[in-house]
């Protein structure tokens, strides 16, 4: 798979920190099987699978279906689980935004996660963003930590990622 580095060009705009009543493989699951992004992502009706990747890895690309047109691909940028933290960069194949979602455990059963909006370095993009989407992405974000706690308060069977399973 080639690594892809969008994300080298943009700048975070804004970051969210929650803390989750969940273990740190539970939160981090939770993001990195796009498959249950709909189940906690506000706004997120279904997933379209570009690629066939059976497992996320880097360069798998994936569409979250908010509305009816206009859902860019994303592409998975950087995984990373290492001890009791981990870490996901999601960008869209033009390079225009993404997020990074950065999982800490604090505990056993709290979780520190934190997700930066990042957006294309580029002044006209940024200023676009500023006017036009900033408060609705941020409100929208904080709406899906909400929804992510209450969805890692669920049962949970617990699967080991290894490292194969990344690249």
């Amino acid at each position: 798979m080639p690594e892809v580095h969008l994300s080298a060009k943009t700048k975070n705009v804004f970051s969210l920190e929650r803390i989750i009543d969940a273990p740190a493989e539970k939160v981090f699951g939770s993001i990195f099987d796009i498959t249950q992004r709909p189940r906690w992502m506000e706004g997120v009706k279904r997933i379209e699978m570009v690629t066939k990747d059976l497992i996320n890895r880097v360069g798998t690309m994936h569409r979250c279906v908010i509305t009816e047109k206009n859902n860019p691909v994303m592409v998975t940028e950087y995984a990373h689980i290492g001890n009791g933290e981990a870490e996901l960069i999601e960008m869209d194949q033009k390079g225009t935004a993404g997020c990074r979602f950065k999982v800490d455990a604090i505990n056993k059963d709290k979780t520190r996660l934190r997700i930066d909006m990042l957006v294309k370095r580029n002044p006209f993009v940024l200023i676009m963003f500023d006017l036009f989407m900033k408060n609705k992405l941020r409100k929208q974000m904080e709406r899906s930590l909400d929804n992510l706690n209450e969805y890692c308060k669920e049962p949970f069977v617990k699967r080991e990622l290894a490292v194969e399973d990344l690249n």
